[in-house]
């Protein structure tokens, strides 16, 4: 928050107002070459989200350099608030089907390099 409010007053110095959109939770993952059973088993993990949490959008990105795959993938979810990104994550971290479905995905020996709560700023 600290943060926010410090881009905030340095863009109110210049002259531009931003508008604090939505909150981008991305989470890189290395496949390690193994992308097909990867979204394979990420697929179903990606549609009980879905159920979880209608408000949250997600969308899934493979990484590829002139056309061959480099193992990594963004899972990204998008919500309209901090408290939304909490919300989906309370709500995924308590079902057991959910759950499961992580494990099935963990199975498939991908690693997570990073997660990331990103804020998304409009300048209007």
């Amino acid at each position: 928050m600290k943060n926010k409010i410090l881009l905030a007053s340095i863009l109110l110095m210049l002259g531009v107002v931003p508008a604090w959109a939505d909150e981008v939770l991305v989470t890189t993952v290395d496949t390690h070459e193994n992308t097909a059973a990867y979204l394979e088993a990420l697929e179903p993990l990606m549609a009980r989200l879905a159920e979880l949490n209608p408000d949250a959008e997600s969308e899934v990105l493979v990484a590829s350099f002139a056309g061959a795959s480099s193992g990594l993938i963004y899972v990204v979810v998008r919500s309209d608030s901090v408290a939304a990104v909490g919300a989906v994550t309370d709500s995924t971290n308590n079902d057991a089907e959910y759950q499961r479905l992580l494990a099935r995905v963990a199975a498939t020996g991908r690693t997570i390099v990073s997660r990331s709560l990103l804020s998304e700023v409009s300048f209007d």
